[in-house]
């Protein structure tokens, strides 16, 4: 994954269509990773609490 500075520097070479295009992608994979991180940590949470 490339830094988030040498992505940006590209924004104001795209028209629209692309940057709509490309912040679409971006938040699939921000939310994608987001999703991963609050079930690792959901996990565990699960294992530290003693289930009742």
């Amino acid at each position: 994954m490339m830094g988030w500075h040498a992505m940006r520097g590209n924004y104001f070479d795209l028209n629209p269509e692309q940057l709509r295009e490309r912040q679409y992608m971006r938040d699939q994979y921000m939310g994608m990773q987001q999703r991963m991180m609050e079930q690792m940590l959901q996990q565990q949470v699960n294992k530290a609490v003693p289930q009742e």
